[in-house]
This record gives structure tokens, sequence and C-alpha cells, in this order.
């Protein structure tokens, strides 16, 4: 099986890359998308005027991955994405509310993805603290997606509870009803964002959020690094990488990554 990295080291570490120089700002980018990332995420904020025009910096790059910006479920804030020409627009979805909000959540979806499309975009569909919420409506909100064209979910374990069982059961239901590509987003707060995403890819997901940088202030993606050595060691998997041939080559690649950021990790 195939599996494909969405790397969000820009959007959790956002406060050390605005302090590179522009130059050392493509620099890491270029590093990320070398290191055989699908997709670049970079986390949308209206007010940082810097950070917009690094956006448009990034996506005018001939990477080999592709661009996203994630953004709320806000329309305003996704038709300033828009304007970036980010490859992919990602809505987080936030699906852990109460019975009165789900149908404003659904018509709020309905509402920005219908706008993308106009647009002309891909959209992918983030479903936020999933792993406390009601499969029924994941799978739901799910359908809704794939209904009105949203390319993959992105089932997030937000406060980072998950265990491997629960997730393989969660991952396959979702799996089994749904036919849609699945991201797995699980928080590494506790230590368990890698066995909770090979569990993930065990019942089907066939993208694993990353970042380069762990245990930080900003950052809770479980570690690239560290992900890369655990599925080229378990059974049957394809990691969609091409910059190096031995696993433990990895360890001069994380030394250069810190080095770009200069980050004392």
């Amino acid at each position: 099986m195939k599996i494909n990295i969405i790397d969000t080291t820009l959007s959790e570490c956002n406060k050390e890359f605005m302090n590179l120089n522009a130059y050392e700002k493509i620099e890491v980018v270029k590093f990320i998308s070398s290191m055989g990332a699908f997709q670049i995420e970079v986390k949308f904020n209206l007010l940082d005027q810097n950070l917009r025009k690094d956006i448009m910096d990034i996506t005018n790059l001939d990477l080999k991955s592709k661009v996203s910006v994630y953004n709320r479920l806000n329309l305003e804030d996704i038709k300033n994405s828009i304007n970036y020409g980010a490859d992919v627009i990602h809505i987080s979805v936030p699906i852990c509310s109460s019975e009165d909000n789900k149908n404003i959540i659904k018509e709020n979806v309905k509402r920005c993805v219908n706008y993308c499309i106009e647009s002309n975009c891909e959209i992918t569909m983030g479903l936020e603290d999933a792993s406390r919420a009601d499969i029924n409506f994941i799978i739901e909100l799910s359908k809704l997606g794939v209904y009105e064209g949203v390319k993959r979910i992105r089932y997030c374990d937000s406060v980072g509870i998950l265990y491997p069982k629960r997730i393989l059961h969660q991952i396959k239901t979702i799996k089994e009803i749904v036919d849609i590509p699945i991201e797995i987003f699980a928080k590494d707060d506790f230590g368990m964002g890698i066995v909770n995403s090979i569990g993930a890819i065990k019942a089907g997901a066939e993208y694993v959020v990353s970042s380069m940088v762990s245990k930080t202030k900003e950052s809770n993606s479980c570690n690239y690094f560290k992900l890369i050595k655990a599925l080229y060691k378990a059974e049957d998997n394809e990691v969609s990488l091409d910059k190096f041939k031995n696993i433990y080559e990895l360890n001069k690649y994380e030394n250069k990554f810190k080095e770009l950021m200069n980050m004392a990790l």
C-alpha cells in the first residue's frame, strides 16, 4: 500500500518559519518537498500580511509537492486563500458538536465547498475532533463531502485520546460505507501519534499528517522522521519518498532540516 505524507511543518512551526528571511523560507520549503512530501500545508491567517506573502511565494514555486492552505469553516477565509493559487484548499470542520449545531455545520460545509468547486479548487475536509465525535455524524458528513465534491477527508484525533484498536475500527467503518480517500492526523502529545497513524494505515488510510518538528509548544503532529522509519519497518508499505535509499540516512537529513530552521531541538 502506498502511503502519502501531508507535511504540516510550516503550519505548526509558524513562529520559527516567520523568523527566517525570504531565501531561508524558500530553502525550507524546497527541502520538505525534496524529502517526498505529497503535500505541504500552510495555515491561513488573514491578519498576518507577511504570511500571506509567503503563501503566494510558496505557491509560485515549481515543487513536486502539492501546496495546500488550511482554513477554518469560514467562507471569507476560504475566499482569501483561493486568491493565493494553492493546489488544495483544506477546510477544517468542527464535528464534535451538539445536535443543535449539526445542521448549521452541514449548511456551512455545503456553502464553503460549493464556493471552492465554483472556483475550480481541489478541496479536502478535516473532521476536527473526530475521535470524540459520533461515528454516525462522521459518516454523514463524509457522505455529504463526497456528494459536494470533496476529494479527501482527514480524520483528526485532535486531543490525542485514540489507541490503535479504536482507530482501526473507526477508519474501517468509514471506509466500508464511504468511498473516499482518508488522511489521518493523530496527535502525539502522549507519544501515540505514530502507532495510531500506522493503525489507521492498516485500516485503509492512504495519507498521514506529520511534521518534521515535534514536541514543541506549537507542534503536535507525529514526527516525520520517526514515522518514516516505522513505516519502512512495517510490512507491505511503500512510502512515497525518493530522497534516500536507506532509512538510517534519515538522521543526516533531520540534522540538515534543523540547520535550515535554525532551531535547537
